[in-house]
């Protein structure tokens, strides 16, 4: 099971941006950062951090939110 801390982490480094700054609440729309090429970049980090292959998950690839990364990481 992949927790909250991992995924913002993950996501705030891939986006380079303050880890504080991203929460289970955060969207796509709250980060100029996470636009198309920074999605694939989250994938990518993902994929890395976590050691699994997640770039040809659809429900991953089409996750809006903080929250939707964690609810698929965790299916």
């Amino acid at each position: 099971m992949v927790s909250e801390e991992e995924v913002t982490k993950i996501v705030a480094g891939a986006l380079g941006i303050d880890n504080k700054a991203v929460s289970k609440n955060s969207k796509m729309a709250d980060f100029p950062e996470w636009d198309s090429l920074g999605h694939l970049t989250i994938l990518a980090a993902l994929e890395d951090e976590l050691g699994e292959r997640y770039s040809e998950s659809e429900e991953l690839s089409t996750a809006v939110s903080i929250s939707d990364l964690i609810l698929a990481l965790n299916r």
